[in-house]
C-alpha cells in the first residue's frame, strides 16, 4: 500500500499543478482583453 501511495502521489500533484498553470493561463487571457 505504501508503494501504491508513492506512485499516485506525483500523478496528484502533476495534475494539480497543471489544473493550477491552466488557470493561470485563462486569467492571463481574461486580463489582457
Amino acid at each position: 500500500m505504501t508503494i501504491d501511495l508513492v506512485r499516485t502521489r506525483p500523478a496528484i500533484t502533476s495534475a494539480s499543478s497543471t489544473a493550477m498553470e491552466g488557470q493561470k493561463s485563462t486569467d492571463e487571457h481574461l486580463v489582457g482583453r
